[in-house]
């Protein structure tokens, strides 16, 4: 392809892009008897009980919404933000959302300068547009149904070993190796069930959810979904994404060395 061609493929992509987000403008036109605000002014609702944030220009005051289904605390992590990017990569069906969106929905912004790294998100957006456009986001099923079922195989062999050669240190060792594939692989395949990305219906995804981290390796779903959309709201942020809440067992003082 020339370069012609990749200019104008790049130009397709920004529109999708557009598109995209101006779904959430198109459902809640602009309202003149609304409020006008600054940055500024959404900056000074940060806290838990005074909490407005942004979505594609529009302010949302949610200080009263305590039936989020994503939780609470991903609503906290973005008090006085700009949240249009964690929305619409939560909400893929903005039509789903629409009536939360018009009840909280209480002006516009009437300023861009908190939106410095505007070139940045085009660039991401872009590489998710190719990435959509080679559909690399579309799962294979058969892969997936083969994973669980060889993992269900690896659980079963453990268990045979220990039912049919007892005990001892042979046996033992072999269960040991049979139940960490299983488990470890198990890890991996509750998380792309977890995110709701291997099947079209949501109640697939959720029960096979359910089985895998519920049934195999004995944890949580809903726990597990808590703490894994907070990582994917604030990923690497201290005190925000749960994965880095790690540094009491590696750091050795009172300062993060960041």
């Amino acid at each position: 392809m020339g370069k012609g061609s990749k200019n104008s493929e790049s130009s397709v992509l920004v529109e999708n892009q557009d598109k995209d987000r101006s779904a959430t403008r198109e459902m809640i036109p602009n309202n003149n008897n609304k409020g006008q605000y600054t940055w500024e002014e959404v900056r000074r609702h940060s806290s838990k009980t005074d909490r407005w944030l942004v979505v594609d220009k529009r302010v949302f005051d949610v200080t009263r919404w305590t039936k989020h289904p994503g939780g609470q605390v991903i609503l906290n992590h973005y008090a006085g933000q700009d949240a249009t990017e964690v929305f619409h990569a939560f909400h893929p069906d903005i039509t789903l959302v629409e009536k939360y969106l018009k009840s909280f929905y209480i002006g516009d912004v009437v300023d861009d300068t908190e939106d410095h790294d505007q070139a940045l998100k085009r660039d991401f957006e872009q590489l998710r547009q190719k990435a959509l456009s080679k559909k690399l986001f579309q799962p294979s099923r058969f892969f997936f149904i083969i994973s669980f079922l060889h993992i269900l195989v690896f659980e079963f062999a453990a268990y045979f070993v220990l039912f049919r050669f007892g005990t001892s240190w042979v046996p033992y060792l072999i269960t040991l190796l049979f139940y960490v594939i299983a488990e470890a692989q198990c890890g991996w395949l509750q998380h792309d069930f977890g995110h709701l990305s291997v099947f079209k219906k949501t109640a697939w995804n959720h029960l096979f959810h359910q089985l895998s981290i519920g049934l195999i390796k004995g944890g949580s779903a809903d726990w597990w979904n808590n703490m894994h959309f907070q990582h994917h709201a604030k990923p690497n942020v201290i005190d925000k994404d749960p994965d880095t809440r790690i540094e009491p067992l590696f750091l050795l003082g009172d300062t993060i060395p960041i």
